[in-house]
């Protein structure tokens, strides 16, 4: 009876020592958390998003083991694979495997390349860590969910941009052209067209978008047209030209918000050559902190309510000229409805190809595009799969081998031990 609970003693120990190093081979104790309050609804959502998707989605990520060891990549690949079957990493060291590196044109260490259907995006970690202030692998989720969104989309979401220019502003590439604007879109897969205010009798169909754009001097009839347009619009953006603020003015009415032809001054943040091209701070809808450069800007006004949201004010040194008197700020130049479906922008230059190139300009407007468009729940907290283990062909290997194999081998060296010590 003593030798039989010595051996029950021995296999406990074993099994004991499995499950030990099992947890000890995780980066994260928590990954085998199996408490039924651990959630990872963001992954279920993309999970739901890709179930109609059949063609492999090829993750590749670049980084030496010092970043991936302080970013914790292991964790970030641990999540991409417990998406979607479809799913496929790998992971290559850039200094280690220059092949690779060269074979996808890769220079510079943390560097994610997604693949699907032959297009391709990169995120650039380095870049996001820079724009973040930090690392997050919640922030990586964020980009990695828009990015496989975008890229899985059956079809682009469409834009319109009307304007009231005599020649095409998508394809100017003069200072105040917008073709950057039109690169910023193709990027995120958007398909953007331009319609002129006079062609508005021309439009025949539904765009998930559509951008008033500098609107100038507009007749009764175009601004009837608009207000029409601007109602039965499910999302818009305005970038407004404060000298023709009166003119939009009437076609957003009846949603108590006012342009004001008055231009924003900045004695503090301003670049040097003009207090008009003021430095403002913009937090994105990931939670980024940006800086803009807004030049000739006029400011919105527009009643307290909990369904409007500013996304970019002017500082308190601000102030605007009212009969040789400065009125002090600060005031909302960038407001949103909480819905993400009605943006209003008092700058119009803001989107043109030099403007885009100051500051974080480019980010702000791409944040504003992506914020009408995107529909996923921002993760604000690492979604990492703590509610299930990922079974990986890895893990499945090493589970049995840490598992089953290992307390085996143990039992029957112990057990060989203490048999050969017995008879001795």
């Amino acid at each position: 009876m003593q030798q039989k609970n010595r051996i029950n003693l021995l296999l406990i120990i074993a099994c004991l020592v499995g499950i030990i190093s099992v947890i000890f081979s995780q980066k994260n104790s928590s990954y085998l958390n199996l408490s039924k309050s651990v959630t990872s609804t963001p992954s279920k959502f993309l999970a739901s998003k890709l179930t109609s998707v059949s063609t492999p989605i090829k993750i590749t990520i670049f980084a030496s083991k010092e970043l991936s060891n302080e970013l914790d990549l292991d964790l970030l690949t641990r999540w991409i694979e417990s998406i979607s079957p479809f799913m496929t990493t790998a992971f290559y060291d850039t200094s280690l495997n220059p092949d690779k590196a060269d074979h996808f044109d890769i220079a510079t260490d943390g560097v994610i390349v997604i693949e699907f259907d032959g297009k391709r995006r990169d995120i650039d970690l380095i870049e996001q860590i820079i724009l973040n202030e930090g690392h997050s692998i919640a922030n990586i989720q964020n980009i990695l969910t828009r990015t496989l969104l975008q890229l899985t989309q059956k079809s682009q979401p469409t834009v319109l941009i009307i304007h009231s220019s005599s020649y095409s502003l998508l394809e100017n590439t003069d200072p105040l052209g917008l073709q950057v604007f039109k690169q910023i879109t193709d990027f995120n897969f958007l398909s953007i067209k331009e319609l002129h205010v006079n062609e508005l009798r021309k439009l025949n169909q539904k765009y998930d978008l559509i951008i008033f754009y500098k609107l100038g001097q507009i007749t009764q009839d175009q601004r009837t047209q608009l207000k029409q347009l601007y109602d039965e619009t499910s999302s818009v953006i305005i970038f407004n030209h404060p000298k023709f603020s009166p003119a939009i003015n009437d076609i957003i009415l009846a949603d108590n918000i006012q342009f004001s032809s008055r231009i924003v001054e900045d004695d503090a943040h301003h670049l040097i050559r003009s207090k008009n091209q003021l430095i403002i701070n913009y937090t994105s809808k990931l939670n980024q902190s940006l800086i803009g450069v807004f030049p000739f800007t006029g400011f919105i006004d527009h009643e307290s309510s909990p369904e409007i949201k500013t996304l970019a004010a002017s500082g308190e040194d601000s102030y605007f000229k009212l009969n040789s008197t400065a009125v002090p700020g600060p005031f909302s130049i960038i407001i949103q409805r909480n819905d993400n479906k009605r943006t209003y922008i008092n700058n119009y230059l803001l989107a043109t190809n030099f403007w885009l190139t100051q500051g974080d300009n480019q980010f702000i407007v791409e944040d504003i595009l992506q914020s009408h468009l995107d529909d996923f729940p921002i993760i604000s907290s690492p979604d990492i799969h703590q509610s299930n283990i990922v079974l990986t062909r890895h893990s499945i290997i090493t589970f049995l081998l840490q598992l089953i194999i290992l307390p085996i081998v143990l039992y029957i060296l112990i057990g060989f031990i203490y048999l050969k010590r017995s008879k001795v």
